[in-house]
């Protein structure tokens, strides 16, 4: 399949969008990013992908107005791509390329808590940049889930890294873990990934998850 084949699934903004993009490679992954989501939701809803209208909440999370009971959410990180739809609960999730050059300790101090922060460094080496993965698409996933995206601060959510599985803190004022379930994903090598699930409603069903890759 050419790079490229999803094209005409897009609408003006999407193509405008791709075509913002200085390098091929990121166009071209961002094509076949949203072509995927178009199929993969018209599949569902029995609609043909290039006729489903996206509209955007104030933060830039993708939504279909006129299947609002329809909860998705997409990440992408170099060649892998990943895809959450449900039901009526909110859902968000991320996907990571777990870089072994990633200055983790760096980037923890500036992004996590002082409580994140300090566990990973009681770590060993390979295990502290494994943990470091880890946090990371929970928290994003979590944010991309409430609808903020990386607006809101990564602190704005804390986990328990001392605990394992990692989950929630009690000690976040602005989400209740008792009304979240995170599921970690075991994608592919060198990958990182997670889906949180916003189910204190009691409804709801998750419908598909996929995960794809690309050139």
């Amino acid at each position: 399949m050419h790079k490229d084949d999803h094209w005409h699934l897009l609408d003006n903004d999407e193509k405008a969008k791709a075509n913002r993009f200085h390098f091929n490679i990121h166009r071209h992954r961002f094509i076949a990013a949203r072509g995927i989501l178009r199929c993969l939701a018209g599949q569902l809803l029995g609609q043909p992908p290039n006729a489903l209208q996206f509209s955007y909440t104030s933060y830039g999370k993708p939504i279909l107005k006129e299947y609002p009971r329809l909860q998705f959410n997409l990440s992408h990180s170099h060649d892998r791509a990943i895809y959450a739809f449900t039901l009526d609960m909110a859902i968000g999730v991320d996907i990571e390329y777990q870089n072994s050059q990633c200055d983790v300790e760096s980037i923890a101090k500036r992004f996590f808590t002082a409580r994140e922060f300090n566990a990973l460094q009681t770590l060993p080496g390979p295990e502290k940049i494994a943990t470091f993965f880890k946090l990371w698409v929970r928290k994003e996933a979590v944010l991309k889930a409430l609808g903020y995206g990386l607006s809101w601060p990564l602190t704005k959510v804390e986990f328990n890294v001392e605990k394992q599985p990692i989950c929630l803190s009690e000690s976040n004022r602005d989400i209740k873990s008792s009304e979240w379930s995170l599921i970690a994903l075991d994608p592919v090598r060198d990958f990182a990934a997670a889906l949180a699930l916003q189910a204190h409603t009691g409804r709801g069903q998750i419908h598909q998850m996929m995960l794809d890759s690309w050139p």
